[in-house]
Parts: structure tokens; sequence; C-alpha cells
């Protein structure tokens, strides 16, 4: 089967489904697999891995230098059309780059002192039921899933930064929500807003501020995009499984000064 170039459009390649070889070829003789192929999906790429063993010949960079193979989906970084995650680590990962950028722009805008604490998960409703075995209560399996998660993304997220003489940019601070799709996010764009209105406008001046920060939805463009497709068994590996049950938001407690 002859498949498309990969596409410079981010919405023709939400996400990228990789194969090999025969298992391409495969996907014209299943239902489910014809419906991959079909232009309902247009947004989903298939990478022959026979062909290309990684994507860094587009100029794409997979997440933790995750390997590619048979099975393997990737997703594309709601703040970064030109970075992936595998699918079972998607939403970690999008947290922690949403709260890189968090951490750049505050020092972009003049702040001396950043910290990002107190994490917070929340299982999705939809997903609770699939999350028990049957031998636990539901609220139980809930809990304990949350606070594992939350232990694992506290050490990846939780962070403080000081900066000495730390001197505004506003053009740069823009220029960062504008390439990397943030300008939507509240708390960036209320930050921004109160800078530019103090710096630019003689307003009064910010000595801190404190708020919640949302850093994964439970929806996410390209995760749901892909969890709605039905992919033939042989098409997807277990991080597939583990990203349609374990959909969740997470939060953080953050507290910038000027």
């Amino acid at each position: 089967m002859k498949l498309r170039d990969m596409p410079k459009e981010s919405t023709r390649r939400l996400s990228i489904l990789c194969l090999d070889g025969n298992s391409i070829d495969l996907l014209d003789d299943t239902p489910e697999g014809k419906q991959v192929l079909s232009k309902k999906y247009e947004g989903l790429y298939i990478l022959d891995v026979n062909q290309h063993s990684n994507l860094s010949e587009y100029g794409f960079i997979v997440a933790d230098n995750y390997r590619l193979s048979k099975g393997t989906i990737l997703v594309l970084s709601p703040y970064d059309s030109h970075v992936y995650a595998e699918i079972g680590n998607a939403r970690d990962i999008f947290s922690i780059q949403k709260a890189d950028y968090f951490f750049e722009f505050c020092q972009k805008v003049g702040a001396s002192f950043i910290e990002l604490s107190e994490i917070k998960v929340q299982l999705s409703e939809d997903m609770i039921k699939f999350m028990t075995d049957g031998n636990h209560p539901i609220g139980e399996v809930r809990a304990e899933f949350e606070r594992k998660k939350k232990e694992q993304l506290s050490y990846e997220l939780t962070r403080t930064m000081k900066l000495a003489d730390s001197k505004p940019n506003l053009t740069a601070a823009k220029t960062l929500l504008i390439n990397n799709n943030l300008m939507a996010d509240s708390i960036f764009r209320q930050l921004y807003n109160m800078r530019s209105h103090e710096l630019e406008e003689n307003g009064s001046p910010i000595k801190e501020y404190e708020q919640k920060i949302n850093l994964v939805k439970t929806h996410e463009q390209s995760l749901d995009f892909v969890l709605n497709i039905n992919f033939p068994q042989f098409a997807c590996s277990g991080g597939y499984s583990r990203a349609c049950k374990e959909i969740y938001e997470c939060e953080s407690s953050i507290k910038v000064i000027f």
C-alpha cells in the first residue's frame, strides 16, 4: 500500500500510527482497518517503521526519545507542532511541558520567584468504572490511582525558581504565548495582561500572584481524536489501552513574586 507523504499541516498529523509493512497491508482486510484508512480520520498519519525508525528526518521530536515500533501510537503536543508523545505517557508529558513553559514565561515577564506545588490529579468520571477489577470498591481504586499518579507527577512538576535582577521582556513573553498555543490559557493571558498594564500603561505594580493552573485537561484535541478511533487489535500496543483507561486532569498551585 502506498502511504501519503508526511503532511506539513499539524491538523493532518494529530496522531501517528507506527506499523510495519505487513501490518499496513492488513489494514485493508478488516472493517476497523478500512475505517482507519478512511477520510474520516484524515488527522491520523501512518508511518512505516521499516522505512523510518524515527521522526528526525521530518524535523519532529518524540518526547523521552521513545523508540518507535509496530503498534506505537504518537500524539501531537498541544504546545508544539513539532513534538510528539507516546500515547500511554502523553498526559504526563503534556503536564511537564506546560509547567516548563510556565516557568519560561514567568522569567520573560520579569518574575523574581516562581513556585509550582500541591499537585492534584482527578480521574475522569467516565473512566472510573474501567479502573476496577470487581474485587475492590470503585472509590478505593480511584483513590489509589490518583495517589500514585500524584506522587509520580509531583516528582516531575514540583519546583521553585529564584531569579536575580530579572528584566521583563513582554515582546518575548507574547511570542512564547503565540508560538506555543498558550494565549488562550487564562492564567498565562492574565499574567501577561497585568504585567503589560503595569509596565506599559503605568498601572499598579504586581507584587505577588497566586492561583491554580490546569496542566493537562480531561479533553486534549490530539488525544480525544485518536482515542475515538477503533483500531484493529494488531495495530496498537499496550500504551493505547492504558491511555483509554487513564483519562485524568492535573492541576497545581502556583505562586509568582515580582
